[in-house]
């Protein structure tokens, strides 16, 4: 997303760091937090609880004629993706082994799927079921927060 604003890039940080507090802040009145730089911006919507899966926005400031241009991205945290992409690539890496043997001996002795052993396969289907819970519960909680970080960045830059 690209906004222009009228504002000069000093004025549009000087404006945005005035609505954002420091991410390790616990306890602030500002609506964003994150951090604000001469080159550019990271912020999210402040909420009393702790979601790791929130939306970020993130935009570096360009002069533009008298004004700026604001090009701006969305996402969820850098390190959460990098997380959940070992986590899922881990439980595939080892789980698809695991499901492949056990179905595999199943498929040949019908009987096995009686065994305790032939549900030791039901571990990584489990963790992919709650790696994925995860991720969508916490995408859940932030629905509509992309809308709410670029109507307050668009109104704070006066930008269109």
């Amino acid at each position: 997303m690209e906004l222009i604003s009228p504002l000069p890039r000093d004025e549009c940080v000087r404006r945005l760091e005035s609505v954002v507090d420091p991410s390790l802040l616990l306890f602030g009145s500002k609506p964003l937090r994150g951090g604000v730089s001469a080159g550019g911006f990271h912020v999210s919507k402040r909420t009393w609880y702790r979601n790791d899966f929130k939306t970020w926005m993130s935009g570096s400031f360009e002069s533009h004629g008298a004004g700026t241009r604001v090009r701006c991205r969305f996402g969820m945290h850098p390190l959460t993706l990098v997380f959940f992409a070992i986590w899922f690539g881990a439980v595939g890496l080892m789980g698809w082994p695991l499901i492949a043997a056990g179905a595999g001996a199943a498929i040949e002795n019908p009987s096995l799927i009686f065994e305790p052993t032939f549900w030791i396969m039901a571990i990584p289907l489990g963790m992919v079921v709650f790696g994925a819970a995860i991720v969508g519960f916490g995408r859940l909680l932030a629905t509509g927060e992309q809308g709410y970080l670029e109507a307050i960045v668009r109104r704070t830059l006066e930008a269109a």
